[in-house]
Order: structure tokens, then sequence, then C-alpha cells
């Protein structure tokens, strides 16, 4: 029962899944746990264009149907030189079901800046061979935007 409801419930929240639209990611929260990074961190981090951004793979254990999130940690850096730090989910506390970190591609186009496409999966409660969708992510490290959308 609490399955479907998640599903449908993150389904609804997920706008970039839905639609062909580009979705704001969120800013990371004050105080985000770095324990909250899989483990083994040399298999879910990566890093980009000389080591300015860096994704990390994001587990935060409940809701178990949609626990997992990209942390986007990029340019501009601020006046104490940090990166700024944004979400990839569905929603401010829901994330997605699985996201296979492994298989992601990256390219980069002067126009669009940097994007990253990975596989994801939406819990639809009929299985783990289920709600698989690849999503983009479109870092661009000159405004600092970070967008991302369901992607073919």
């Amino acid at each position: 029962m609490i399955r479907p409801l998640i599903a449908a419930l993150t389904l609804a929240a997920s706008p970039a899944l839905a639609m062909d639209a580009w979705a704001p990611a969120v800013p990371c929260p004050d105080g985000m746990e770095l324990d909250s990074i899989v483990e083994p961190w040399a298999d879910n981090t990566a890093s980009y264009s000389e080591g300015a951004v860096r994704i990390a793979l994001i587990d935060l254990i409940e809701p178990a149907a949609a626990a997992f999130q990209l942390a986007v940690l990029h340019p501009p850096r601020d006046l104490m030189g940090a990166r700024q730090c944004h979400l990839v989910a569905p929603g401010p506390s829901l994330g997605f079901a699985d996201i296979r970190f492994g298989e992601r591609t990256a390219r980069y186009d002067p126009a669009t800046g940097l994007t990253i496409t990975l596989p994801v999966r939406i819990d639809t409660g009929t299985g783990t061979d289920a709600g698989w969708a690849q999503i983009a992510i479109r870092i661009d490290q000159r405004t600092g935007a970070v967008r991302w959308q369901g992607a073919d």
C-alpha cells in the first residue's frame, strides 16, 4: 500500500520525468551529512572539468523506496572559495528508488554546459526491473544553474 503511494507521489512531484522541460535542482540543505554518500566513495563520486564539478550518489536511507539523490558541487565559487551544492531529486525529501551511477555519461557543449546522463528508477511497486528512465543533468558553471530532465 505504501509503495504505490510513494510511487504516485514521486511521479506527481517529478515534472522532469513527465515533461520535456528542464526542472531546477534544489540547493543542498544546510548541514548535509557526508555519511550520506554511498560507500565506497571511489565508485559513487565523479569529477569533471578538471575537478571543478563533482557529483556524488547520496543515500537518504528513508523513504526506502525513494532514498537516492545526486549531489552536485559546482562553480561559481563563493567569496570563501566554496563550490555551490545542489541536489537532483524528484522532491526535496524524496529521491529515486535506484540510480545506476556507474552507467553515467558526460558531454560538454560550450553553449549549454556540462550534461551528465544516467539511468534512475522510480519505484512503481511492480519490481526492480520497472520504472527505469534516463535523466540528463545540465550544469552551467558560469551561472551556477543546475537543471535536470528525463532524457531518451
